[in-house]
């Protein structure tokens, strides 16, 4: 009888379907194919985790202080993908993670200027500086540089 690791998941069996000679580039558990030893390569995959646990770090401090559904309307994903973040099921990468990094930036200035617990409202309520766009909108649309200086202004009034 097969294992479930043997039939692969439903992706890498669509990728044996996919292949002309029917296999598929899949993990291999350690020690398999090389005679109970581990393959050394030069990509290694904990080298390539350990870059990214900064932004699961990340999404950590800021799930303690903003909620959810404001980080993911902020970084354009599900709820459950924060969790995910969050719990270390996954890590953001590409244009999310960047966003991340920028809702990061966002809060850490805000609170600055503002209490920590009207943040969220700040973050989720239009804002005529930014053409009535709230700062979470903005950031989603790459503008987080647009909230920045919003930001600064809140900073020193006087300078603006």
């Amino acid at each position: 009888m097969e294992t479930a690791y043997e039939r692969g998941t439903a992706t890498t069996r669509k990728r044996r379907a996919a292949a002309p000679d029917g296999a598929a580039k899949t993990r291999m558990k350690p020690g398999q194919a090389t005679g109970g030893k581990f393959k050394i390569t030069s990509a290694s995959p904990s080298r390539a985790k350990k870059g990214r646990s900064g932004l699961r770090g990340e999404a950590q401090r800021i799930a303690a202080v903003l909620p959810a559904d404001v980080i993911a309307d902020a970084v354009g994903v599900s709820t459950r993908t924060v969790h995910a973040w969050v719990t270390g099921g996954t890590t953001p990468t590409g244009v999310r993670a960047r966003r991340l990094a920028e809702l990061s930036a966002v809060n850490e200035r805000i609170g600055r200027v503002l209490n920590e617990d009207y943040i969220p409202v700040w973050l989720i309520k239009p804002n005529a500086a930014l053409d009535e766009q709230t700062p979470v909108e903005a950031i989603a649309a790459g503008e987080s540089r647009e909230v920045l200086r919003l930001i600064s202004s809140l900073e020193s009034p006087g300078a603006a």
